[in-house]
């Protein structure tokens, strides 16, 4: 009986209570593998079975916690995809309502500076036209933003996305009492590469800097450099805040990597900015001999033929291309009013419609040279337009130019790409009308 109760207690001790304690363990486990839960190994099960045991469940828990969190940051790329695809839905909508008014006032502002005949009225017609051009650069940052698109290669003017962007961004900084200043080198050559995806890029590391300065004390500061170094071209963005600690400075270009509080961040920023520097054969760096603050640089390539000037790009006026007769259609009046003064003073003389269908009974009875189409209208828009003008105005097919006050959706994107088709955005410049004009009768005379 002594040796029967001796066997059920070393037996209770060494197996049947560290197996209740598992199971108590087990219990507390979360099963969804949110939390990293673990059970312990109980002393003196560290090298037999029951430790083993312990041991490969352990390795499994952590094996579902993986999982559950790969699941989660996935569904959570997803959600981010479908608030950036549905703002970029109404960000369409919102530029195209803010870009019409906004090429009224361009045109407007324009033609009053070109005819003013005093000093005095120029100057308030320039004071008028900065701010619609600051505006049309904001509406078209935030169409980059939001815009989903393949990668779209052109030169780009880096200076001028730095000053865009911190444009963009001056309401934040000024409000956190940030003082933000620009280093850039004179004669920064063009890149090649997708402007969208480079400005958001900026606008990333910008933000991530103005972030990282909402606790410290003043004074704030952040400094934006570029500079040429051989056939590359770099841009830091500094700051005096808390800096990088060292432990994290290889994780925070990984994907959902953030140290930032629950809804300021999805841990996307930086990784996005490194998925751009890849695309454009380029590096992003975080300077790790920084003592304060964080300094973090995009370098890019430069060795492509620089962009030809503003001047080379228009071609050689034609004395027969100096008094053009000229079709506008476009649902907006006052921007078909503002067109035809803009035309009449270049010396074209201009014929407007507030749609396709007025626009093709114009064209029975009256003979144009150019044609200039809004996309997005009521009934027909300008892609049926153009079909009908191939059809039965051939001639004109091939001197047809869109303009569009926003981002293009999908099918009149493709439409545009495939059909070869000149597409200028609103608001846009006097002279980005006459050239594109000019290139436009050009082409058409060489066919």
């Amino acid at each position: 009986f002594l040796l029967a109760a001796a066997l059920a207690f070393i037996f209770h001790r060494t197996l049947t209570r560290p197996l209740l304690r598992y199971a108590d363990q087990l219990s507390r486990i979360d099963p969804q593998g949110v939390t990293a839960s673990k059970a312990t190994v109980p002393p003196g099960h560290e090298r037999d079975e029951f430790g083993l045991v312990v041991i490969r469940t352990n390795e499994l828990l952590e094996r579902i916690h993986d999982l559950r969190q790969a699941e989660m940051q996935a569904k959570e790329a997803l959600l981010h995809q479908e608030r950036v695809a549905a703002l970029g839905s109404l960000l369409a909508g919102v530029a195209h309502e803010l870009n019409n008014p906004l090429a009224i006032l361009t045109a407007q502002a324009e033609l009053l500076s070109e005819t003013a005949e005093d000093e005095k009225t120029r100057a308030r017609a320039d004071k008028i036209l900065k701010p619609a051009e600051r505006c049309a650069r904001i509406v078209r940052t935030f169409l980059a933003l939001a815009r989903q698109r393949e990668v779209k290669k052109d030169h780009v003017d880096i200076e001028l996305l730095i000053h865009d962007a911190c444009e963009l961004l001056a309401y934040p900084f000024k409000t956190h009492d940030i003082s933000v200043s620009i280093d850039i080198e004179s004669g920064l050559p063009t890149i090649w590469g997708d402007g969208a995806q480079l400005s958001q890029a900026l606008i990333n590391l910008l933000v991530n800097a103005q972030q990282a300065l909402m606790d410290v004390p003043g004074p704030r500061t952040v400094h934006i450099r570029a500079i040429q170094a051989e056939k590359h071209l770099s841009v830091t963005v500094s700051d005096n805040g808390p800096g990088i600690p060292e432990a994290i400075r290889n994780r925070i270009f990984e994907p959902f990597f953030t140290t930032k509080a629950e809804g300021h961040g999805t841990g996307l920023g930086l990784s996005y900015c490194l998925s751009v520097a890849d695309n454009h054969n380029g590096a992003i760096a975080v300077d790790r001999q920084r003592e304060r603050g964080a300094s973090i640089t995009i370098t890019l390539p430069t060795d492509v033929p620089p962009a030809a000037s503003l001047d080379e790009q228009k071609p050689p006026a034609s004395e027969a291309w100096q008094a053009l007769r000229v079709l506008i259609v476009d649902d907006e009046t006052e921007l078909v009013s503002s067109l035809v003064e803009q035309l009449e003073h270049l010396g074209h003389a201009a014929y407007g419609c507030s749609n396709a269908t007025a626009a093709l009974e114009a064209l029975q009875y009256n003979a144009f040279d150019l044609i200039l189409s809004d996309i997005r209208m009521p009934g027909v828009d300008g892609p049926g337009l153009y079909e009908d003008v191939c059809t039965h105005y051939a001639p004109l097919g091939d001197r047809f130019i869109f303009i569009t006050g926003d981002s293009l959706d999908e099918r009149a994107r493709r439409f545009i790409e495939t059909r070869l088709v000149p597409c200028i955005h609103k608001p846009f410049q006097i002279r980005e009308l006459e050239n594109a004009i000019h290139r436009v009768m050009a082409a058409s005379e060489t066919l």
